[in-house]
């Protein structure tokens, strides 16, 4: 009896995720009519760690940065009193198929509407990150990422990752549902602020400090 494979075919606008994939071959004949199965493995492996498009560790100047107010770079990161740090724009910092962006801070005081990083303005383009009503909140054109609480004085490690498809959200190794979001919207040209929104007002100051700020093309877990 002749025998030959039939199966689907999913396509991909990305290549797959680095690590092992398991998948499952199963002979049938010309009718249709299935017969044994067998899973067989195959493993995609990366050609080397992806390199982030921004890496401030920001316990000093960078040399491309301007400051504007009172900001002091400490070993613990960068100390926003009421100042904040501006980056040249930059089309890498607009999430893309795949995207993530990582860092810690630690806020003095939650009052007000304090915006840790803006690159973008709302329900424009771009992204900005904020504290609103007390909680931490990823702006993006279509719609919002919310993450938990903010405590004065706590220190937070917060990663967001964008697959092209949806955003989540980790807090301090905690990773936070959230609703889908079908598109992370127009891209900005804009600049990345760190520690202010585009339009400067006293009541988006971050008071607080501010560390470890990595972007990537790419998804990071």
């Amino acid at each position: 009896v002749p025998v030959v494979f039939i199966g689907e075919t999913s396509y991909l606008d990305v290549p797959p995720r680095f690590g092992k994939w398991n998948y499952r071959v199963t002979l049938a004949n010309l009718f249709g009519n299935e017969g044994l199965s067998e899973t067989k493995q195959i493993e995609f492996k990366s050609a080397g760690a992806p390199v982030p498009a921004l890496d401030l560790d920001l316990t000093q100047a960078p040399a491309n940065i301007t400051t504007e107010g009172e900001v002091e770079f400490t070993t613990a990161g960068v100390k926003l009193h009421a100042g904040n740090l501006v980056l040249p724009p930059d089309e890498r910092w607009n999430p893309g198929k795949e995207f993530t962006l990582q860092f810690e801070f630690r806020a003095d005081s939650v009052s007000e509407m304090p915006v840790l990083l803006s690159h973008g303005m709302w329900q424009g383009d771009g992204w900005f990150i904020q504290i609103l009503g007390g909680r931490l909140m990823i702006k993006f054109p279509h719609g919002d990422v919310e993450g938990p609480v903010i405590i004065p004085g706590s220190w937070y490690k917060v990663s967001i990752v964008y697959d092209g498809y949806r955003f989540n959200l980790t807090v301090n190794d905690t990773k936070i549902p959230q609703r889908a979001i079908n598109s992370a919207g127009t891209d900005s040209k804009r600049q990345l602020i760190i520690g202010q929104y585009e339009h400067r007002s006293p009541q988006y100051v971050f008071k607080g400090t501010l560390k470890n700020l990595k972007i990537y093309n790419d998804i990071i877990e």
